[in-house]
């Protein structure tokens, strides 16, 4: 039976694929509550011009005229438009009402998934720091740190001394004197930014010196 083991690495693909998804959610929801309101707008003004078109109280020629002949006439057929525009505005307010409140669960869901993402951006990012922690390139900077610290410390001593007591040659005289007075910064610090930064999208991204 084969046992997956979940490596640094693997955990960080798996984060990034998370927020990934996260952040697709949240544009889907954005492209929803836009589309929703536009669907509330188109369904507001269908409902103003049926309201619009029932207003009218003018009596149908062919009624008109039938009466005017003293001919059968049925009030009912009054009715009847009238009621089927009460039908078609009921309707339309109830669509009204339904694209609103799909308006508003849009904006809950766009107002939710914004609280999601950053907690998946900040797994990707803990994932990351924790792929440099268990790296070998890491490792190898650390190697033989303690003696590196004391060679360091004496060189530096001795160079001190020899500055303080002008037994320096005249050309080193500068470089020592600033390589005493340097915080050893250096574009390194850097380096591991930017690979720092290329893992949160990319889990195979390679680390300074090789990984």
């Amino acid at each position: 039976m084969t046992v997956y083991t979940e490596t640094p690495r693997n955990v960080l693909r798996a984060a990034i694929a998370d927020a990934e998804t996260a952040r697709r959610n949240l544009d889907d929801a954005h492209s929803a509550v836009d589309k929703a309101y536009d669907r509330v707008c188109d369904a507001k003004h269908r409902l103003a011009a049926l309201r619009a078109g029932s207003t009218g109280t003018d009596l149908p020629d062919g009624f008109l005229i039938a009466l005017a002949a003293g001919s059968e006439t049925d009030v009912a057929e009054l009715t009847r438009p009238a009621a089927t525009g009460l039908a078609k505005i009921d309707t339309a307010e109830q669509e009204l009402a339904a694209w609103r409140r799909v308006h508003e669960a849009a904006k809950l869901a766009v107002n939710d998934r914004e609280r999601h993402v950053p907690i998946l951006e900040h797994k990707v990012a803990e994932a990351a720091r924790d792929v440099i922690r268990n790296s070998d390139a890491v490792a190898r900077l650390m190697d033989g740190l303690d003696a590196m610290q004391d060679d360091v410390a004496r060189r530096r001593s001795a160079l001190q001394f020899l500055t303080r007591n002008g037994l320096l040659p005249e050309p080193q005289k500068a470089a020592v004197a600033h390589l005493l007075r340097a915080d050893f910064d250096s574009h390194a610090d850097t380096e591991w930014q930017s690979a720092l930064d290329d893992l949160k999208r990319d889990a195979d991204s390679v680390l300074p010196g090789g990984d």
